[in-house]
C-alpha cells in the first residue's frame, strides 16, 4: 500500500494462532512501509548496494511504523520485533556544480525512497457469528492506522496485495480469501484487511453429532424391551439423558459465550425433548400397565 504523500505500507501476514474460543485473533505480520521525507538529505550514498540505516540514525528520524496504531488490537497485545531494517533506495541525485567530488554526491530525501520492515505480533479482538456452528463462517477485520499530524497530510493507496503465507488450516479454520480496502480522512489514514475463515466441521461430527444420534437412537430402542421390564426402559432412557445433558456441558465450555441461541442449541434440545417425551411414555405405560393388573 502506498501513500500518496510519501508512504507505503505493505503487509505480509505471517501465522495465525488462537481463533477459537476466546474469540481473540492472533497474527504475526511482517510489515514494512515505503516513504518520501523532503526534510532529509543523504551524502554519498551506494548506488549498487543495500544502504542499510544505523540503529542511531534509524531512531533520529521519522519512521511510519512508529505511528501505526491497530485500532482493534487487545491493550496491551501488540508486541514489536527489536530489530528493525530500514534502508534507503537512491534514486535522484541533486544538481551539483560539475566541479563537485563524487565522494559529496547529495540526495534528497524529498526524491529518494526510504524503506522500513519490521515483525510484529498483535492479539486483535474478532466477534464469530456462531449461530450456523459448526457449519459457520466467520470474516475477521483488523483496522490498522496512521495518524495525522499538524502541516502533515498522509494517504494511503493501494500498492499490491496482501500475502499470507502461513498454513491454510489453522486450529478448527480454513483460511480463505485476503481482502482489503483503504479509506482516508483528514484525521487519519486508515487500512483495513478481512480474513475469511471456514470452520472445519469434521471434528464436530465425530464428537457431537454422531454420539448425540447414537444415544438417541438407544433411547429410542428401549421402546422395544418388554412391557414386563420396566424399570430396565427407564434406566435405559434415563441414562441416555444424563449421558445428553454432560456432552451439551462440555461442548458448552469450548463454545464462545453469546446471547443468542445456535443451531446445535436446537440439535441438543430436540433429541432431549424426544428423550423426555420416551421417558413420559413408559412410565405412563407402566402405570396403566398395573392398573390393568388390579383385580
Amino acid at each position: 500500500f502506498q501513500a500518496e504523500d510519501g508512504i507505503r505500507d505493505s503487509v505480509a501476514s505471517r501465522g495465525l494462532g488462537d481463533v477459537y474460543k476466546r474469540q481473540v485473533v492472533g497474527l504475526t505480520m511482517e510489515i514494512g512501509a515505503k516513504w518520501y521525507d523532503e526534510r532529509l538529505m543523504f551524502l554519498n550514498p551506494s548506488i549498487d548496494q543495500d544502504n542499510i540505516l544505523s540503529s542511531e540514525m534509524d531512531r533520529r528520524i521519522w519512521v511510519p511504523l512508529d505511528n501505526l496504531v491497530h485500532e482493534n488490537a487487545i491493550i496491551g497485545e501488540v508486541k514489536n520485533d527489536n530489530h528493525r531494517r530500514t534502508q534507503l533506495h537512491p534514486i535522484l541525485q541533486k544538481v551539483t556544480t560539475p566541479v563537485s567530488a563524487i565522494e559529496n554526491r547529495l540526495f534528497e530525501g524529498a526524491h529518494n525512497l526510504l524503506e522500513a520492515s519490521q515483525r510484529i505480533k498483535v492479539q486483535y479482538n474478532c466477534i464469530f457469528w456462531v449461530k450456523t456452528f459448526p457449519f459457520d463462517e466467520n470474516q475477521c477485520q483488523f483496522r490498522i492506522q496512521i495518524r495525522q499530524h499538524k502541516n502533515t497530510a498522509l494517504r494511503f493507496v493501494e500498492d499490491g496485495a496482501i500475502v499470507y503465507d502461513g498454513p491454510s488450516i489453522e486450529d478448527q479454520f480454513s483460511i480463505g480469501a485476503i481482502r482489503s480496502f483503504i479509506s482516508n480522512t483528514t484525521n487519519q489514514a486508515n487500512l483495513t484487511f478481512l480474513i475469511h475463515m471456514t470452520r472445519i466441521f469434521t471434528s464436530q461430527l465425530l464428537t457431537m453429532f454422531i454420539p448425540t444420534f447414537l444415544l438417541w437412537l438407544f433411547g429410542y430402542s428401549t421402546l422395544f424391551i418388554k412391557i414386563e421390564n420396566s424399570s430396565d426402559r427407564f434406566m435405559g432412557a434415563g441414562t441416555v439423558l444424563l449421558v445428553i445433558t454432560t456432552l451439551i456441558d462440555g461442548i458448552n465450555d469450548t463454545l464462545p459465550k453469546t446471547s443468542y441461541m445456535k443451531y446445535v442449541d436446537l440439535w441438543f434440545i430436540w433429541h432431549i425433548l424426544k428423550i423426555l417425551a420416551i421417558i413420559t411414555y413408559h412410565i405412563i405405560l407402566d402405570i396403566m400397565l398395573k392398573q390393568y393388573e388390579k383385580p
